[in-house]
């Protein structure tokens, strides 16, 4: 009888113990700290390989560190029904929803998303799904849409036939990538969706805002038709071969129109859309929302281009990933006098 107390006492401090380390493990996910939630939730996974929530935990973490394959069997083990709460089957269906999609699995992603979504286990958990299927856009909206895959980037088209050379639009797309990409040697985590829309009426209903547009955390984009060949591609370029950790809009859009692929004279440009008008370069970089939003993309791109000519790449690389007036004072020593220089410029 002693024995079979000290044992069910044990195995009462075991699962204690336990339980405490899958508590510790989701307080390091919340926290984001996922590669040491990573590590001791595989220990634990050591004891219990197939306990739901521990494969939910590490399968999410590997997801949020775009480890996507590798979160796959995890995440796949917290969908088994048997013994296993709603929830973690629905965060699970969730998060595979993302890595199928990651990997090119489309439809297994769709799946899985409209799983979670048919579980309505959490009110979380279903309008995550939701609005995946809404960002990664597999409503069946877009089921007739033409779908054309490169390399690099999967075009979808709503009415191919409006474009009088669709091998031409592509061909061209993907050159603007490599030609883009020769300078910030970027690895998205998966190809660029590229939503080509023959309707943009049609299209801001549906996004709820004005084409074009890049989401860069998602790498898809949704374009007119007749958009300039590189600047949402740029911008998803800047995302991943950047890293930028501050963003200011007449650097960001600047940036994006710099590399738009045409050979437009940048300065000229400024010029025009200025008008003469008197501008001071560093009030329109702090303070974006008191000038024409034009102004970030025509004198951005005049000073992108200013800024290679008078500095180097790197300089611009730095720049580009902390985008304050603060940063380019500590990247360019002489910043005073490049700004009296090509504000002066601009007067010409």
């Amino acid at each position: 009888m002693k024995q079979i107390i000290l044992f069910v006492a044990g195995l009462m401090l075991s699962l204690a113990i336990y339980s405490q380390d899958i508590e510790t493990v989701g307080k390091l996910y919340s926290q984001r700290e996922y590669q040491k939630a990573i590590d001791l939730g595989l220990e634990e996974l050591k004891g219990y390989p197939n306990h739901p929530n521990l494969n939910l935990l590490v399968g999410r973490a590997y997801a949020d560190f775009m480890q996507f394959k590798t979160a796959i069997p995890f995440l796949e083990k917290g969908t088994v029904v048997e013994d296993n709460p709603d929830w973690v089957r629905a965060w699970s269906y969730g998060y595979l929803g993302n890595c199928y999609y990651a990997t090119g699995e489309y439809q297994k992603s769709k799946e899985a998303f409209s799983s979670c979504v048919k579980l309505n286990a959490t009110k979380n958990a279903t309008s995550y799904a939701q609005k995946r299927i809404d960002a990664f856009q597999l409503s069946s909206f877009y089921s007739d849409w033409e779908i054309v895959e490169t390399e690099t980037i999967r075009f979808h088209f709503q009415k191919s036939k409006n474009i009088a050379d669709v091998g031409l639009f592509v061909s061209a797309r993907v050159k603007a990538y490599e030609d883009i990409n020769r300078f910030f040697s970027a690895t998205p985590y998966k190809k660029i969706d590229f939503y080509v829309w023959d309707n943009p009426k049609q299209a801001k209903k549906k996004l709820g805002q004005e084409l074009g547009f890049a989401n860069s955390n998602l790498c898809i984009i949704n374009s007119r038709n007749n958009q300039t060949r590189g600047h949402e591609i740029a911008h998803i370029l800047v995302t991943y071969g950047a890293s930028p950790i501050k963003t200011t809009r007449l650097i960001n859009e600047g940036v994006a129109t710099y590399f738009d692929q045409t050979s437009r004279d940048r300065m000229q440009v400024a010029r025009e859309a200025l008008g003469g008008k008197e501008l001071h370069i560093v009030d329109l970089w702090e303070n974006p929302k008191n000038y024409p939003d034009e102004y970030n993309y025509t004198i951005g791109a005049a000073l992108i281009a200013y800024l290679l000519e008078k500095g180097n790449e790197q300089q611009l690389r730095s720049l580009l990933k902390e985008q304050t007036v603060t940063s380019a004072r500590n990247i360019y020593q002489d910043f005073d006098s490049l700004i009296a220089d090509f504000t002066a410029m601009l007067k010409q």
